[in-house]
C-alpha cells in the first residue's frame, strides 16, 4: 500500500514553512547566478559587444602590415 502523506495539523504554519524554504532556495539561485555570471564576465563591458563592434573586430582595419614594420627596423639596423 502507497504511504500517504499525513495533513499538516496546521496548514497556516505548513503554508508559512513553504514561503520560507521558497525564499531560501530562492536566494540561493540569486547567489549562484550572480557567481556565474561573475565567473563568465557577463558584467564585463566588453562582453557585450554590439554585432558591429564584432564586424569590426573582425574585418576592420588591422593598422600597418607587419612586413612593413620589419621592413623599417631593418632599415634603421642596416642604416646604423
Amino acid at each position: 500500500m502507497p504511504d500517504v502523506p499525513t495533513p499538516h495539523p496546521d496548514p497556516a504554519a505548513r503554508i508559512a514553512e513553504l514561503e520560507a524554504e521558497l525564499a531560501r532556495v530562492t536566494l540561493e539561485r540569486d547567489i549562484y547566478k550572480d557567481g556565474v555570471r561573475l565567473y563568465l564576465g557577463k558584467d564585463d563591458p566588453e562582453y557585450d559587444l554590439t554585432p558591429e563592434e564584432v564586424e569590426d573586430m573582425l574585418h576592420g582595419p588591422r593598422g600597418e602590415p607587419l612586413s612593413d614594420i620589419v621592413a623599417e627596423f631593418e632599415r634603421k639596423l642596416g642604416g646604423s
